[in-house]
């Protein structure tokens, strides 16, 4: 059985076991048009149903590598009972049960930065704002943050359409709750390299790492720091820097490594670094951009350089 096949029969016959819903396979957008199947499961007496994002080709994988020991009707329970289980985690969570209602949901939505032109299909179903013309922010509801991580729900163009409130508003309380969320944090590259070490970093060494990693509190999606107002502006002030630039290489979505110079006679350098670190070692879907920032202490702007 091909993958194409095994999908349309988990479709048949999932239908057959869970009544009154319906039964689909969606291709759901990760960043940067990164994308998985997904078995969704929505309640076909709900206006607006949230359904479980089940995986499916782990389940064909799971299915074609047992060899046979694994029946096709033990992966259709396995993923009932995951469905299953997914509901009863979201059971009685108002974020889940009143998402229509946005005073209900309005403390816990966030905003995160992206790339624009890597996700121009996402961003054709998502309200979204554009951001130094090469990237675009977007907006989520937090529905769990701990130390284990972040689960969330992306606000779709259908989603929006509940609420009676324009994109701007929407964007300054997702702010306002993001920094709140997920404060920013800021360290130098050598100070960080020593804790994760164990032990500080050569004299010599340190002194030549003249860079800091700029991320939230929890290093989820902490590039987004970018947008908080004043962000560089304070981290100048904090870290005492008195160069007139700051060279920001977007090393992922989740930080952003920011190096003062005097002049940007470092520029083609700093640009090969950033595309030969995306390329090599940075997940695809976690790939911020291929440009570098620039701050200008002096004159208190931020602009995006790539080669000519």
């Amino acid at each position: 059985m091909n993958y194409e096949e095994f999908k349309e029969k988990a479709v048949l016959e999932l239908q057959k076991r869970l009544h009154q819903t319906k039964v689909e396979v969606s291709e759901i957008y990760k960043n940067n048009s990164t994308s998985y199947d997904t078995i969704m499961i929505h309640k076909s007496n709900k206006e607006l149903s949230l359904s479980p994002c089940i995986r499916l080709k782990p389940y064909y994988n799971d299915f074609i590598n047992s060899h046979g020991k694994k029946s096709f009707e033990d992966i259709l329970q396995n993923i009932v009972e995951e469905y299953h289980n997914a509901l009863g985690c979201k059971k009685g969570n108002a974020l889940y049960d009143e998402i229509k209602d946005f005073n209900t949901v309005k403390d816990h939505v966030i905003c995160r930065l992206v790339n624009r032109l890597m996700n121009q299909a996402l961003l054709e179903t998502i309200p979204h704002t554009e951001y130094l013309g090469e990237f675009a922010i977007i907006y989520s509801i937090v529905t769990m943050q701990n130390g284990d991580g972040v689960e969330s729900i992306r606000i779709t163009n259908s989603i929006m359409g509940y609420w009676n409130i324009t994109l701007e508003e929407l964007h300054e309380i997702s702010l306002q709750n993001t920094i709140r969320l997920f404060p920013k944090v800021s360290i130098r590259m050598d100070d960080l390299i020593s804790n994760m070490i164990g032990e500080p970093m050569p004299e010599q060494e340190a002194e030549s790492c003249n860079m800091y990693v700029l991320t939230n509190s929890q290093s989820i999606n902490g590039a987004t720091v970018l947008i908080y107002p004043d962000t560089l502006k304070e981290f100048i002030s904090q870290h005492h820097i008195n160069e007139k630039y700051l060279v920001i290489l977007p090393s992922s979505i989740h930080e952003v490594i920011a190096v003062p110079a005097t002049d940007l006679s470092m520029i083609d350098n700093f640009l090969q670094m950033v595309k030969e670190v995306n390329k090599g070692e940075v997940a695809a879907e976690e790939v911020l951009s291929y440009k570098i920032l620039v701050y200008n202490r002096i004159e208190n702007s931020l602009n995006c350089l790539e080669e000519e």
